[in-house]
This record gives C-alpha cells, sequence and structure tokens, in this order.
C-alpha cells in the first residue's frame, strides 16, 4: 500500500531521507518509517511524540511490548509488566481475508495487525508514536508475519480514497476528543472500499469504569 500525503491526498516520492508531495509537503522517513504526521495539528494522545534515537536491544520479547502490555491489553496483564513470556496475540472476529485490505488506526505494537495476517489479509498498522511502530516491526519480524506499517494521524489518513476492505480500531477512539473522534470517523468512511466493513471498539460512556472516572 503506497502512502499519500496526509494534508492533501497527492502521491508522494522519495528524496532522500523525505517523502515530498507535489505540493511540496514533506515528511521524515526515519529508519525505513514513513512519519506522516501533520506538524500544526494538535495531538490527539500523549503518544504522540516520537524520539529519534534507537530502542534499546532487545530480549525474548520486545522491550516496548513488555512495557506496554498493561496499556495495550488491559490491567489483567498488569502483573506481565517486564515479565511477558510471549506475545498475547488475540483472535479477530473476521473471516478469512483471501487477501483483503485491512488498515488497523492506532495499532500500537501490532497485536491485532499479528492476528489479521494470520487469518489472511494484507495489513496495514498506523499509529502516532514512532516508538511504538517500531515495535510493531520487530514484533512482525520476530513472528514472521508480513505488515506495513506506518507513523500516522487517524484523522488524517495518508491513504487514497477506497483503498481498505476493511478498517479496524480498538480502544483508541475514548482518547481523543469529539471532535477528533468524528474527524477520524470520516477519514475511516473515506479510506473504505464501498461496501467496506468498519470495526471499532471503544469504552462506553455508561459503562462503570467511565462512571467512576468522570466521578473522580
Amino acid at each position: 500500500m503506497e502512502p499519500v500525503c496526509p494534508r492533501d491526498h497527492c502521491a508522494l516520492t522519495r528524496e532522500g531521507d523525505e517523502l515530498v508531495c507535489v505540493d511540496g509537503h514533506r515528511y521524515p522517513v526515519v529508519d525505513g518509517i514513513p512519519v506522516l504526521l501533520v506538524a500544526e495539528d494538535e495531538p490527539t494522545h500523549g503518544a504522540c511524540w516520537f524520539s529519534l534515537e534507537q530502542n534499546e536491544s532487545q530480549a525474548d520479547t520486545d522491550a516496548f511490548v513488555q512495557r506496554a502490555i498493561a496499556a495495550t491489553c488491559g490491567n489483567l496483564y498488569r502483573h506481565l509488566v517486564g515479565n511477558l513470556p510471549a506475545y498475547p496475540i488475540p483472535q479477530i472476529r473476521l473471516p478469512p481475508g483471501d487477501g483483503k485490505v485491512f488498515l488497523e488506526v492506532g495499532c500500537n505494537w501490532g497485536r491485532w495487525c499479528v492476528s489479521a495476517a494470520r487469518r489472511g489479509y494484507q495489513v496495514v498498522g498506523i499509529d502516532p508514536s514512532l516508538d511504538a511502530i517500531r515495535a510493531a516491526r520487530r514484533v512482525a519480524a520476530e513472528l514472521g508475519v508480513d505488515a506495513q506499517y506506518l507513523v500516522a494521524d487517524a484523522r488524517r489518513l495518508p491513504f487514497a480514497d477506497e483503498s481498505f476492505d476493511v478498517v479496524f480500531s480498538y480502544s483508541v477512539f475514548q482518547h481523543f476528543t469529539r471532535d477528533a473522534a468524528v474527524a477520524a470517523f470520516e477519514e475511516i468512511g473515506r479510506v473504505l472500499h464501498r461496501g467496506g466493513l468498519s470495526l471499532v471498539q471503544m469504552a462506553n460512556v455508561w459503562g462503570m469504569r467511565s462512571q467512576i472516572n468522570q466521578v473522580r
């Protein structure tokens, strides 16, 4: 899947360590990863920053995933922070992919992308955190999964119209403001094929945990 400019959806060409569109918008390529964020946009989440430094060397399971496991998979994994023995890859509730194109919005270290790839989908994952995308690439390589990962913002998906058969997002949009979430949903609609499938999970505002947080 060739990315396009997230501002105007024009094609991008490589110039050294940058991707450039015909309108002159430039985006860095860091360690081979396109960083397609728009600098003037207000970040949607605290993870919308990145370091250009290399991460530490990896042990049996990725160090980034070791730290992030409770935040990405839930508090039941908190006791495994720093002690994760294997990657918890869930079973995604999708029919066999048969080569259909799948996008995960807010993929973090890529567990749902791995699951979709194993179901036969061509997988693309985006996240605003370069550290998360680096980890996703390492995990995919370690598990022998073919996946494409980009640093990008859900409100400005760097893909042409009607590029995907399935767009998936798990536990992401409750972190957005209402306006940011609406903008992201409009983008999801734009990049979906006509008749495509969108699956979005987020916390229920009326759920018990949400009510407790609102009281706090």
